[in-house]
């Protein structure tokens, strides 16, 4: 029997990319394929779904509702306490509890799940000027290693590798990978003045210059493809948080309604 955490795993490696489904059902493909974080931002990433976790403070005020019905009812509104859609003020203050329940939910799987492009982002432009000033030239390494080894995702990852040599030597010593040649006084003492001669020329900081648009398509397609990961969390952080909007909105909704038919 298959354990839940490998299933979930499984399921999470089959959204990254499902390309079974891309014979088939290549609309369908696509949508998941295309889906990521960045797009959903504003339902997860708001004012509300930041103090969404007060909401034990409604919860409170449904204990108190006897007190609230009589002194804070919408009659003050409307001149009566009627629903267009047959809520009463208990009830509407439940939904709100709810909603915003499941809005502080999604805004927990967003906050746990959410990839670290989107962290310290969260835009694509965003994070791209937090990647220029802060990486190191071996994490740019690394992002070249996955992009050769695992694939590009956009049209960027296809740079010319020349560009890249000419990046790397620039952003290293160029006799590093040099060996002393022997044990023989003379040739060390050459090896040792061509290594000190070569780090006057390296400088990370005007390689990172000299070579900004080459890294920067490297980061713009990582972004692209850590900002599709985890997709298992974002479905689950959408569904939370779009039922708890709804919940949450559905009362005011209603008041709208009733104010209208009142002046009507």
């Amino acid at each position: 029997m298959v354990s839940p955490t490998i299933l979930l795993m499984r399921v999470d490696r089959f959204l990254r990319n499902p390309q079974p489904l891309a014979k088939s059902y290549n609309w369908l493909y696509w949508r998941i394929y295309n889906l990521n974080w960045e797009k959903f931002l504003p339902l997860l990433d708001n004012r509300i779904s930041q103090l969404a976790p007060l909401s034990s403070i409604v919860g409170y005020l449904i204990y108190l509702n006897d007190i609230l019905t009589e002194h804070m009812g919408f009659n003050l509104v409307t001149g009566s306490e009627a629903s267009t859609l047959g809520l009463s003020f208990r009830n509407k203050l439940i939904l709100i509890y709810i909603g915003l329940l499941l809005i502080a939910i999604g805004r927990f799987l967003f906050l746990w799940r959410r990839p670290n492009v989107i962290r310290f982002g969260p835009s694509r432009e965003q994070w791209c000027d937090h990647a220029m000033k802060t990486l190191t030239a071996q994490d740019f390494f690394s992002f070249h290693q996955d992009i050769r080894q695992n694939g590009h995702r956009t049209l960027y990852g296809k740079y010319n590798d020349n560009d890249w040599t000419a990046f790397w030597e620039d952003a290293n010593w160029k006799m590093s990978s040099v060996m002393d040649p022997s044990n023989d006084t003379s040739l060390r003492t050459s090896y040792n003045e061509q290594l000190r001669e070569s780090r006057k020329h390296v400088d990370y900081y005007a390689a990172r210059l000299r070579h900004e648009s080459l890294l920067r398509s490297i980061l713009i397609d990582r972004y692209d493809e850590l900002a599709a990961s985890h997709k298992l969390g974002l479905i689950l952080s959408i569904l939370f948080s779009s039922v708890g909007f709804v919940f949450f909105l559905l009362p005011n909704f209603d008041l709208l309604l009733t104010v209208i038919s009142s002046i009507l």
